[in-house]
């Protein structure tokens, strides 16, 4: 099992203590519906059962970047963002974006380094892409966006309060952003203008002690475009947020079509009672997504039953497509976009990234 999977595995399996926290009083305030009317709630469409269909696929290693001994050296790799010319790396680690080459896997440019000042970072929650091809990092603890142009250039800096606890971000073509933010009172955002335009709230109930983890919910990265394309950890649905729709809709995993439950029990320990959560079924997770034009592509470590790693295409409303498996077996997660998939290796030290060609075409 990958290590990440491990550690994961770690807290899945054992009892899950949930701590019960206040939002910070600087939060930014989110209406609700009771306000405005605008809190909208997502729903997840039934669907009856669905096998997997095996695609053919060919990859062919390209280039190779990171690992022990190397030049190029990563340190935690937080996200990939793929796109039409390459890819860009997020080092939470080194608080460093990295930008290579596609064909060749030259460095284009590199940005970051811990700190308050340009091209500095206290945090890197997520990358995107806008619709003019920049790079946006978003420090989630403060609430700024760094911008960086195609050729590396740092853009202004723009900061916007609505954006405090965003754990993930995509931009849609009209200039908004949506985010999932790492709240309780409030799951996902689409901000315009230092305005918060509309908010959803979790679609589906969580057992009382649960782990807030079991919300975690990633946008698909890659080119932006009308949809931002969203998925769960866990296997609660792959749905989208649009510029011109105020709905948003969930569809099952392909792999997880019954919800995470919980066993959750009360304990008297001393003055105060701890609240656990056992997880008993919807162990099957996702790990990475990303879409190139309208097909989403998700990464399932060890996502059958024979516990192997492959990718699942689905298009952007939801509909299973079919799967590839991974071309090599010591791979973390992949994604892809172009006819290029980036994987990372499983090593948690030095991990290494590696540009795969798609031989044969079964997707555009």
């Amino acid at each position: 099992m990958r290590t990440g999977l491990v550690v994961l595995a770690l807290l899945l399996n054992a009892s899950l203590v949930a701590c019960t926290g206040e939002v910070s009083s600087e939060s930014p305030t989110v209406a609700t519906s009771a306000d405005t009317g605008n809190l909208l709630r997502s729903t997840i469409a039934d669907r009856g059962p669905v096998e997997r269909v095996m695609l053919p696929v060919q990859w062919r290693p390209v280039w190779r970047r990171g690992g022990q001994g190397e030049e190029d050296m990563f340190a935690v790799v937080a996200a990939v963002l793929p796109h039409e010319s390459g890819v860009v790396i997020a080092d939470a680690g080194a608080l460093e974006l990295q930008a290579f080459d596609a064909a060749t896997g030259r460095r284009a440019w590199q940005v970051g380094r811990k700190g308050s000042g340009p091209g500095e970072f206290r945090n890197i929650s997520d990358i995107t892409r806008d619709s003019a091809g920049n790079t946006i990092a978003i420090d989630g603890i403060v609430g700024r966006i760094t911008t960086i142009s195609p050729a590396g250039d740092l853009l202004p800096y723009r900061s916007n309060q609505m954006l405090q606890f965003a754990q993930a971000i995509c931009t849609l073509r009209d200039g908004s952003i949506a985010a999932v933010l790492s709240r309780p009172d409030v799951w996902v955002v689409v901000v315009r203008d230092s305005q918060i335009d509309r908010s959803y709230s979790f679609p589906a109930p969580i057992p009382r002690g649960a782990p807030d983890f079991v919300r975690s919910t990633y946008f698909a990265r890659g080119e932006s475009a009308n949809t931002c394309p969203l998925f769960t950890l866990f296997g609660y649905g792959i749905g989208s947020v649009r510029s011109d729709s105020q709905a948003l809709e969930l569809q099952p995993h392909i792999e997880t079509l019954v919800k995470p439950e919980f066993d959750v029990r009360q304990e008297q320990n001393g003055p105060t009672p701890i609240t656990t959560a056992t997880l008993k079924r919807g162990t099957t997770i996702t790990s990475r997504g990303s879409v190139w034009r309208d097909t989403v592509v998700l990464s399932m470590p060890e996502g059958d039953a024979r516990g192997e790693s492959m990718l699942d295409l689905f298009d952007t409303s939801g509909r299973y497509l079919g799967t590839w498996p991974f071309p090599d077996p010591g791979i973390e997660f992949g994604v892809y976009a172009n006819g290029m998939l980036y994987t990372l290796s499983s090593s948690t030290v030095a991990p290494q990234i590696t540009a795969w060609r798609r031989v044969n075409d079964n997707v555009n």
